[in-house]
């Protein structure tokens, strides 16, 4: 081997050192704000600890809301009785069954004027999506017709079979926590539903909410009565611009 061909292997080898170097540093250090993003954690009023998940440009709770109170401290009325639960035009949350037990795996069930409520259900920081949040996070995990898939826990725990496509491949970890239906107050749908509410009106009677089903891999994102009982799944509050700032 000559000199220069000497040199030139040399030069190759020390090259390809410092891109393998780059590339395991940029490994890192994305796995370290992953790890950092994981292992986050937020607290509600009631003092009730949720973990964080980050998927595209949004950070999500991974559990459902559990509060019993509004930010301010005042109490949401927990609402047993089916016939006034059906009757109900003001803020209400129950669990599901009315067994309390299930709340620290599935979380509460909220009527939609709790969690429209101007004294706030969310952790300070977070809120109920918008429908263009919950559009923005179907479109990056691929459009609604894929989308439930990678959301819903990716086994047969706590859902019904078939549980279909389910890889919670964005880390949303839906669980279906069923429904309190708007006609008797009676639930159904627990562990084959998982519904969780917008912040988003849709006329007198009517709000935005978005669902995944046990035996298809879509996101559901329609309406239905404001007196039903859903989930809640909060996002984190976008950091203003620049411009906002100045102003």
């Amino acid at each position: 081997m000559s000199k220069l061909n000497g040199t030139r292997v040399l030069h190759n080898m020390r090259f390809s050192l410092l891109i393998v170097f780059f590339f395991s540093v940029i490994h890192q250090v994305h796995a370290q704000n992953t790890n950092e993003t994981e292992n986050a954690v937020v607290s509600d009023i009631d003092g009730n600890v949720y973990h964080t998940v980050t998927i595209g440009n949004q950070t999500w709770l991974k559990e459902n809301l559990q509060v019993t109170h509004y930010r301010n401290g005042d109490l949401i009325p927990n609402v047993t009785a089916d016939t006034l639960w059906s009757k109900l035009r003001t803020g209400a949350y129950c669990h599901y069954n009315n067994y309390e037990n299930l709340v620290p795996v599935y979380g509460r069930l909220y009527n939609w004027h709790a969690v429209s409520d101007s004294r706030n259900i969310a952790p300070a920081g977070w809120h109920v999506p918008s429908n263009e949040e919950v559009f923005a996070l179907a479109k990056f995990l691929g459009g609604y017709k894929t989308a439930g898939g990678k959301m819903k826990e990716a086994d047969t725990t706590h859902w019904q079979n078939p549980n279909t496509d389910a890889d919670n491949a964005s880390g949303f970890t839906a669980l279906p926590g069923g429904t309190r239906c708007e006609l008797n107050g009676s639930f159904g749908g627990f562990g084959s539903y998982a519904l969780f509410w917008t912040g988003a009106s849709n006329g007198a009677e009517y709000a935005w909410k978005f669902s995944l089903d046990f035996d298809k891999n879509i996101l559901v994102h329609n309406y239905y009565y404001k007196w039903v009982g859903y989930s809640v799944r909060c996002i984190k509050d976008s950091a203003p611009s620049s411009n906002e700032i100045q102003k």
